[in-house]
């Protein structure tokens, strides 16, 4: 028959209370003593005593961690996932740890990339989609020489409007707004886009994209000046060109279209 006792050998009663081992027939235990957790463990052959959670590594067992021991650095010792200062990070098969990135930023890496979230790939990492966007090229201020936008890059845009405020004219002359593409190899340039001469105040609105119906336009300020079909490249830039040295007043603002 099989007796059961306490660790200290005495009946299990209501003052002798667990933890208990069970013994058989012969007084000897029938469970060997618990062993402490370690990696590296051989597969057990006979009855074990083990209390921890273990995983397989497909040779040995592994102690299974949690996410707090991957704080601050630390590295994982098997292939997983864990948790490094605030940040997911997965382990590839080679054993280097790559950080798990997130989505809401431009440039990211292509070499581990686990990202939630709609990504394109520009020829070199990945960048966010985006919707209709619009903002400043060149805040209002008074210029008496052509002047260009510095480069501007469209991550996945079909077509652009610029818009053109001239709030002061100049004595004389006038001026033309140019949407120009930027060769990507070396300095060179294409103008896509150029509007006749423009020589009063007003707003001057300016649209490039594909199937854009040419037809006559009102033209003048307050409508939409010049529509011409094309494509807008990655890289871009816009030109207001002046014809003389005079001052005129103004600002150059654009919208993306998707």
């Amino acid at each position: 028959m099989t007796i059961i006792a306490t660790q200290d050998g005495q009946p299990v009663a209501a003052g002798n209370r667990f933890p208990v081992e069970l013994y058989g027939p012969n007084g000897a235990p029938l469970f060997p003593a618990k062993r402490l957790a370690a990696d590296n463990l051989a597969l057990p052959t006979t009855i074990d005593v083990l209390a921890t959670l273990l995983g397989y590594n497909g040779a040995t067992l592994d102690m299974i961690r949690t996410a707090a021991a991957y704080l601050n650095g630390a590295t994982p010792e098997t292939a997983g996932v864990a948790r490094v200062n605030a940040g997911l990070v997965v382990q590839g098969s080679d054993g280097t740890n790559r950080s798990v990135q997130a989505a809401n930023t431009d440039g990211l890496s292509l070499e581990f990339a686990l990202a939630v979230g709609e990504r394109l790939y520009n020829g070199t990492n990945s960048d966010r989609r985006r919707g209709n966007t619009e903002g400043t090229l060149l805040a209002s201020a008074a210029r008496a020489a052509t002047t260009a936008t510095a480069a501007q890059t469209n991550h996945n845009a079909q077509g652009l409007i610029v818009f053109l405020n001239i709030t002061i004219a100049g004595a004389s002359g006038g001026l033309t707004t140019q949407i120009i593409a930027v060769d990507p190899v070396g300095a060179g340039s294409t103008i896509l886009l150029q509007s006749g001469l423009i020589s009063a105040t007003g707003l001057y609105a300016y649209e490039l994209r594909p199937g854009a119906d040419t037809a006559a336009l009102g033209g003048g300020s307050g409508n939409l000046t010049v529509r011409n079909s094309g494509s807008l490249p990655r890289t871009f830039k816009v030109q207001i060109a002046h014809t003389l040295a005079d001052s005129w007043t103004y600002s150059v603002g654009y919208a993306l279209l998707v």
